[in-house]
């Protein structure tokens, strides 16, 4: 009964407070079918019923309004300064992210005790915070909200599972006061102080990326990795050794129980005396329990500790072991804390992949063979086969990639990566403080597996068939790939029949999503939300497909994978046709290098100027191995996207001696009597000089120039345009002021319906040719949509 009832448990923690009554019906059916004669079934559809009714009263109860002296209540109050404790500290490059618990606030003059977490950015951090150390931070707080577009990761709901509903951004750390020395319990004090001696001592004996990836496995430093080991190790399906997991614990209780056996078996008769097997597993517990807070305590890494305790319960209490119970108890108790854990990736990967792993183990082979061949190859391969397979569906819809060569990978550079590395990093531990030569030259042995172990892996990502790029699954499509493989694992009664069904629903998906991808007789034009930047994505009929601009950020946020990427494979592209660039400045190609890299544009779309940044360079590599066909555009050029639409390119006449806003490529894509100019960030003079020719500015939308800056969108510019609707592309917030209000005066002023990705989300356009339809994507405005006749001729 565990079993179904933990299933149950985590799918109603993804349920919302207004999905209360569809779960109240599924208990009712499940009670009923708790009535039928079948004992088995009985017993199973009662523990189902009772697990989504209990996840539905914590969902409830997780809802509850937050206490007046919640910080949260405080949000969007001005400035506020509050005073806490550091419960989470990471580092990546300049950027530094702290969740602090708070216990003061000070606001008018007055301080107030508080409590709750908030999760605290600095973006170019000049000092660091151990965990402990108290602090008092200037800012605004805020609410985490995405940015809006279809398909990007809810990192909202993951703060909340850490308990984070209020969050503050600081440019630098000038606004950040020390409040004492560390304080907090022993225990937090012991491990801290472990991390940072492991941290001194892994920098002083390892080089990158053997660096970076030993600060993963040993202390769960996941932003230590750098992009060309985090590609590699995906691509390879090798992702899932830097996530501090069930191998990995698996790995430290086998040594800790060997090594503790191996102690007691030699101290004189105590072997005669007391069960050393028992002793030793049980004793095991304190250094995994050690090893699992040095990884931070994440989610695969709690998942692994717990299913150890039960079986290791369920060997004290003299019952066979059971993995699957293990596994579901353990999820169990993990849910209770975080209702909607199941909705979590890294806890969706690592419990599916055991849950694979242990079905494929109880199908045993009939045959036994304890040969060398089936030991160490036979036997991975099929491990490594099983949890790809069983996973590909959730990579599929997470990361849009599935990796093929991931069995070979895990057979060739798992033992290094693993047992070879971590044996010997985990050994050093105990060792840092007491012996620190020693610990020294296990941590150089680690590095050296690690390095060799990394370069199989990047020599295997370097195939170009080692992963495949896919588009996002719908739910349908993941249920369908599921429902296939529980069939032919299982194999019920009538087998051929549920292939058939499952089949005939396949065909008509692809049919429904083939006929979107290409067959959808409209122009869709998607303005999407980056922050303070510029990024739209162009879907002509037939299929063709035009990004323009691709956002940007200093650091190592990347828009293209982050924001724009998603959204492609959300809508099924795989390749784009071109990319445009307005012009060379970090807002408008931050993201392009990924989309080069990843989408093989067949052209690039610029007028001709360069950037001399690394990140420029980046994406003229990308450009260059894609092979994409470098198009210079002046104004009076004429490109075709498609059969049906036409860009027009208006500006600029010459670049030479113009500043890189007013340079600007501004052109206008026509699909029967509808419109579009998309400006860049042209000012004043570029809008002067484009009025030479003002019939050829009429446009049924406006994206509004340099993200809705007084220094653009003039007026007798704008009447030339005539825009009946008009798209701000700005960041929430932004410490510019954009857009201007005097600008969206202007805007309102001449007839047009303005929108703002800062505030609405992704912006929507979708024109048959002879009318226009807006929507807002962003969460909160879903429902937001108007219609619009074109007249342009």
């Amino acid at each position: 009964m565990l079993v179904p009832f933990a299933l149950a448990f985590l799918a109603g923690g993804i349920s919302h407070p207004g999905a209360i009554g569809p779960v109240v019906l599924v208990v009712l059916a499940a009670v009923a079918v708790a009535r039928c004669r079948s004992t088995p079934l009985r017993a199973r559809a009662s523990a189902a019923a009772a697990g989504l009714a209990l996840a539905a009263l914590a969902v409830a109860c997780a809802h509850v309004p937050p206490p007046a002296s919640d910080v949260t209540r405080l949000v969007g109050s001005g400035t506020t300064a509050i005073e806490g404790r550091v419960v989470r500290s990471e580092t990546n490059g300049e950027r530094t992210a702290l969740i602090l618990a708070v216990d003061d606030v000070r606001r008018r003059g007055r301080t107030v005790e508080a409590s709750g977490l908030v999760g605290l950015t600095v973006a170019h951090a000049r000092r660091s915070w151990v965990v402990g150390t108290r602090l008092r931070a200037v800012g605004r707080l805020r609410r985490p909200r995405l940015f809006g577009n279809p398909g990007e990761y809810d990192f909202v709901a993951t703060l909340a599972r850490r308990g984070v509903h209020a969050t503050m951004f600081l440019w630098d750390d000038e606004h950040i006061a020390g409040l004492g020395i560390p304080s907090a319990g022993p225990a937090t004090r012991i491990v801290e102080g472990i991390r940072a001696a492991m941290t001194e001592r892994i920098a002083a004996h390892a080089a990158e990326p053997a660096r970076g990836y030993l600060a993963a496995v040993l202390l769960g430093d996941l932003q230590s990795l750098d992009r060309a080991t985090r590609t590699a190790l995906t691509r390879t399906g090798l992702a899932h050794v830097v996530s501090v997991s069930g191998f990995h614990i698996a790995v430290a209780a086998g040594a800790s129980i060997v090594a503790i056996r191996w102690l007691l078996v030699r101290l004189g008769g105590l072997a005669l005396r007391i069960n050393v097997t028992t002793v030793a597993a049980l004793a095991g517990t304190v250094p995994v329990g050690v090893y699992a807070a040095l990884a931070g305590g994440s989610v695969p890494a709690a998942r692994s500790f717990l299913s150890y305790g039960v079986l290791l319960g369920a060997l004290l209490c003299t019952r066979p072991p059971d993995a699957l119970r293990a596994l579901a108890a353990a999820a169990v108790i993990l849910a209770v804390a975080t209702p909607d854990l199941a909705a979590d990736v890294s806890f969706e990967l690592s419990f599916l992949s055991v849950l694979g792993l242990i079905l494929l183990a109880r199908r045993r082979p009939t045959i036994v063979d304890s040969s060398w061949g089936r030991r160490y190859v036979v036997d991975p391969v099929r491990v490594s086969v099983a949890a790809t397979i069983v996973t590909a569906p959730l990579t599929a819809w997470h990361f849009q990639q599935v990796s093929l060569i991931a069995p070979l990978a895990n057979l060739v550079a798992l033992p290094l990566l693993g047992p070879a590395t971590l044996l010997p990093g985990l050994a050093a531990i105990p060792f840092v403080a007491v012996v620190p030569p020693l610990a020294d030259l296990l941590l150089t042995v680690a590095a050296h597996a690690a390095d060799l172990g990394l370069r199989l892996a990047r020599t295997l990502g370097a195939y170009s068939w080692a992963a495949v790029d896919t588009p996002t699954p719908s739910l349908l499509e993941i249920a369908l790939c599921y429902g296939v493989l529980a069939v032919l694992w299982f194999r019920p009664p009538r087998t051929p029949a549920a292939l058939a069904l499952l089949a005939l629903v396949s065909v008509g998906d692809v049919g429904y999503c083939t006929w979107q991808r290409f067959g959808d007789p409209t122009l869709r034009v998607t303005f999407l939300s980056v922050g303070q930047g510029d990024a739209a994505v162009v879907e002509a009929p037939g299929g063709a497909v035009l990004v323009v601009d691709g956002g940007g950020f200093a650091g190592d946020f990347d828009p293209g994978e982050r924001l724009i990427a998603p959204f492609l494979h959300a809508r099924k592209i795989l390749r784009v046709d071109a990319l445009a660039l307005s012009h060379p400045q970090l807002d408008h190609y931050g993201g392009l290098a990924y989309l080069a890299e990843h989408f093989a544009p067949r052209e690039h779309w610029s007028n001709g100027t360069h950037a001399t940044a690394a990140s420029f360079a980046r994406l003229e590599r990308a450009l260059d191995d894609a092979g994409a066909r470098r198009v210079t555009l002046a104004a009076g050029a004429r490109r075709n996207l498609g059969p049906e639409v036409v860009v027009e390119v208006l500006h600029p006449t010459a670049t030479e001696g113009l500043d890189p806003n007013e340079a600007s490529l501004v052109f206008r894509l026509r699909f029967g009597t509808t419109a579009v100019l998309f400006t860049g960030d042209v000012e004043h003079g570029a809008e002067r000089a484009m009025l030479a020719d003002a019939a050829s500015l009429r446009s049924d939308v406006l994206k509004v120039p340099h993200h809705g800056s007084a220094t653009s969108t003039t007026a007798g510019w704008l009447a030339a345009v005539a825009p009946r609707i008009a798209v701000i592309s700005s960041g929430r917030d932004n410490r510019f002021g954009f857009p201007a209000p005097a600008v969206v005066h202007r805007l309102r002023a001449a007839g047009a319906s303005v929108w703002n990705t800062a505030e609405q989300g992704a912006i929507r356009i979708v024109s048959d040719g002879r009318r226009v339809e807006v929507a807002a994507l962003g969460a909160s405005t879903r429902r937001m949509r108007f219609v619009f006749p074109t007249s342009l001729w």
